[in-house]
């Protein structure tokens, strides 16, 4: 039963991301029918799949919160702003009861019981009920596996009856005889005349968990009861008993003929407008997938990498014996790593998509908290990342956002006072451009003061009070520790916590965030990340006897340099392409005393806005690095982002590139003085 409940807290965390969504575009549009009638189905399956799975206590609410969508659906209640905070803090608790697993925690049942009060009292006012009848025309056929899925076809008739008043026809004719018989399969189908007050999507509900074992067919086929028209009954007499199904068009004409035959001042037009469209039976087109774990992927993923690392090996071998057949294979081999790479890397990218109703959420219910007019738009959300980066970048956003709420928006009188419409923008817009993907948070408020964070940062003594500072240096004050130009603690912010580890988590996967901003137009948060942190296009260089791999996405350019003109210290200027950079000796940094070459290279990366050149004793070439985690002895040397296994089994280290040079930089003070 855990796996089983496994599978159920996996498919609901699904519905309920989907379910919230349709929400939120529900709260800007209280007329949208398609919405209503979604949201209603998916409260319909996540009680149908609760009960099935053991969670009971979650199938009740929801089926309250059910009915309170089925009166507004049919039009008998009104879709209230109370009731879409109740539905929201309804799905809020949901999200809890499942990764609790259920109501052990006393708060969560005292929580439980004070919605299920709420939604009681959603429906206080008097409910006006329809008194129209529609008939229903249903045709089931289950696939012969259908008992072995779970579904049993007699409940499904019991539930159709339920609905109303019914005439139920068996399907007998593909029966087969006793001694061949199969009492596991199923050989039998049904139509059912179904004469009912409730919607069509009420009638198709009945059929949620057996879509994928019965071919189905729910048809509204007239907006009256039919079962009470003398000619309809008499028609559905004539059929032996056992037959094969009517089919739509036959039904149609039946249909029409009951109702001329039952009115005769009623023209043959009139019975045709009367009886409802039939819709095509045509299959649908359905995109096919299926739910795969990630620890599955994770496995793949190493079994590919592990692929790269052979391939690689493969590649040294036949240089290494100059063997042409080799090589020729060795190409190939690397070509289809290559793309095995590619597929494999492509199934775990997820869409920002994924993230954008949480925060929509975020914005609609901090902006009201604050009594502040906003507007959330996302641009690019088809853009995709690696799955580890989607988990890491979530937080981070969602913090940025509060920032943006908070300090950011103007309240709705200050924006018309400055000749603003009352109602501010945040904008996330997300792209991809070479290797990396940005992601920018883009608001329309009241900026950032650059000369009020300067005298903040001075106050604190994060500067001197002569300091000279570019106004990316004078931003990136907001990201030390403790920073903060809020002039009183609220809930939402200012005590100087977070920024700083947005920063930290953003660096952490690799990534780098930036912030420009104008006085009273608004400010832009910019986040760039890695495509996937699995496999670095690198660099691979020497130093000494030991190999390192630097990322290819840092290196801007290499030179060439005599060794003797490098001096002993870690850092100093040199002159290249007329400019001087400043150059950090690897060799020095690492404490290496072995041989020097005469000849040395000079990468030239790029470090925030400051080219910086590190030296090195040679470049081999490029290499795709597949990441292996630190062992213990290196846990402490932020310098480096992992390990990879060269072809001859060897172990090179791969630098973090920002991280280095940001602590060369601690280390030597070298790029203040330019």
């Amino acid at each position: 039963m855990d796996h089983l409940q496994g599978i159920f807290i996996a498919e609901a965390e699904e519905l309920i991301a989907s379910l919230e969504e349709t929400l939120l575009q529900f709260d800007k549009d209280r007329t949208n029918k398609t919405s209503i009638e979604t949201i209603f189905r998916s409260m319909h399956t996540l009680k149908g799949s609760a009960s099935m799975f053991g969670f009971e206590s979650l199938s009740a609410l929801t089926h309250e919160l059910e009915t309170v969508y089925d009166l507004i659906r049919t039009g008998r209640f009104a879709a209230t702003n109370e009731v879409l905070e109740v539905t929201l803090e309804t799905v809020d608790h949901v999200k809890k009861i499942i990764r609790d697993q259920g109501l052990q925690d006393p708060v969560n049942r005292a929580r439980h019981e004070a919605l299920r009060k709420a939604i009681a009292g959603l429906t206080g006012e008097q409910i006006h009920t329809p008194t129209g009848m529609a008939t229903f025309y249903v045709h089931c056929k289950p696939h012969a596996n259908a008992q072995l899925k779970g579904t049993n076809p007699l409940y499904l008739v019991e539930d159709l009856v339920s609905l109303g008043t019914a005439r139920v026809l068996p399907h007998m004719d593909e029966v087969p005889k006793l001694d061949i018989l199969d009492p596991m399969l199923c050989y039998t189908g049904f139509e059912v005349f179904l004469a009912s007050k409730n919607a069509l999507a009420e009638v198709q509900g009945v059929f949620i968990f057996a879509e994928d074992c019965c071919e189905v067919i729910v048809e509204k086929i007239a907006d009256t009861d039919l079962l009470q028209v003398p000619a309809f009954i008499q028609a559905l007499d004539i059929k032996p008993f056992g037959a094969s199904p009517f089919g739509l068009p036959a039904i149609q004409h039946l249909v029409a003929n009951a109702l001329r035959a039952d009115t005769t001042t009623t023209t043959a037009s009139t019975s045709a407008d009367t009886t409802a469209p039939i819709l095509s039976t045509a299959a649908k087109n359905h995109v096919t997938s299926i739910r795969v774990s990630s620890d599955k992927l994770d496995e793949l993923l190493n079994l590919v990498s592990e692929l790269v690392t052979s391939q690689a090996g493969l590649t040294l071998l036949a240089a290494r014996h100059n063997v042409p057949d080799l090589a020729n294979l060795a190409e190939n081999m690397e070509k289809i790593s290559r793309r095995l790479r590619e597929n494999a890397f492509s199934i775990c990218l997820i869409p920002i998509d994924t993230l954008v109703t949480r925060f929509q959420r975020l914005v609609r219910d901090l902006s009201k908290e604050l009594g502040k007019e906003i507007n959330f738009s996302a641009e690019g959300v088809e853009t995709e990342l690696d799955k580890s980066i989607i988990e890491n970048i979530t937080d981070p956003i969602l913090h940025m956002l509060r920032n943006c709420i908070d300090h950011g928006i103007e309240s709705p009188a200050e924006r018309e006072a400055k000749g603003k419409p009352r109602q501010g923008s945040i904008r996330m817009k997300a792209f991809h451009s070479g290797t990396f993907v940005y992601i920018q948070i883009i608001d329309d408020g009241k900026g950032i003061d650059a000369e009020k964070i300067r005298q903040k940062a001075i106050a604190k003594g994060l500067i001197a009070a002569d300091a000279v500072l570019s106004e990316k240096e004078t931003y990136d004050l907001i990201f030390k520790p403790g920073f903060s130009t809020a002039e009183q603690v609220t809930d939402v912010s200012g005590r100087g916590v977070g920024m700083d580890i947005v920063k930290r988590n953003i660096e952490a996967i690799h990534g780098e965030v930036s912030i420009a901003s104008r006085v009273q137009e608004g400010t832009t948060i910019t986040i760039r990340l890695p495509l996937t942190l699995s496999i670095v296009d690198g660099m691979r260089v020497r130093i000494a006897s030991s190999e390192y791999i630097l990322p290819l996405t840092a290196v801007d350019k290499c030179y060439e340099i005599e060794t003797r003109k490098l001096r002993r210290e870690h850092a100093q200027k040199i002159e290249f392409d007329g400019t001087l950079l400043p150059v950090f000796n690897l060799r020095e940094v690492f404490h290496d005393d072995e041989p020097k070459p005469d000849i040395t290279q000079v990468i030239k990366v790029h470090f925030d806005e400051f080219p910086v050149g590190l030296a090195v004793d040679a470049v081999i070439g490029e290499y795709q690095a597949v990441m292996k985690p630190l062992g213990s002895f290196y846990e402490n040397r932020e310098e480096f982002s992992g390990a990879t296994i060269l072809g001859d089994g060897s172990v090179a280290l791969v630098m973090d590139i920002h991280k280095l040079v940001r602590q060369l930089i601690d280390e030597n003070r070298l790029l203040h003085q330019h």
